[in-house]
């Protein structure tokens, strides 16, 4: 039996809308990637930078926190050099990090030697030790 043949040319409107879901889907999965980041607060998270940086720069790093919350990172075996990242907390967030905090090239972040931190640290979350929970 021989298939029917159209006697006009065009596009059906079956043919229409799956090619409209076609790009809807694609347009779907491509545009969250598309999207620029959202902008962040460059002091968001002091701890957070100066982790990265240690790691990304095989070193390591002390975070420096003053009472003002001024924040700044530097090499650890040079209190001199200049800063490799700085910034200013919100007041409220003073209260949770110790004044120094010394970041491992492997990511741990331990309280300086000789700074009393304000609040017990976990070393390997880098935050805050909540209690009660297993080291």
């Amino acid at each position: 039996m021989p298939l029917a043949v159209r006697s006009h040319p065009g596009v059906t409107l079956l043919e229409l809308l799956v090619v409209l879901a076609l790009l809807g889907v694609g347009a779907a999965v491509v545009a969250p990637a598309l999207r620029l980041p959202a902008a962040r607060d460059a002091a968001a998270d002091p701890v957070a930078r100066t982790r990265a940086l240690a790691l990304r720069r095989a070193e390591t790093l002390r975070l420096v926190v003053d009472r003002d919350g001024q924040w700044n990172v530097r090499p650890a075996r040079d209190d001199a050099a200049p800063p490799l990242a700085s910034g200013v907390l919100a007041p409220s967030r003073t209260d949770s990090l110790p004044a120094r905090l010394v970041v491992t090239p492997l990511g741990d972040c331990l309280a300086d030697v000789g700074v009393a931190a304000p609040v017990a640290w976990d070393p390997v979350r880098c935050a805050p030790a909540v209690a009660g929970a297993p080291r």
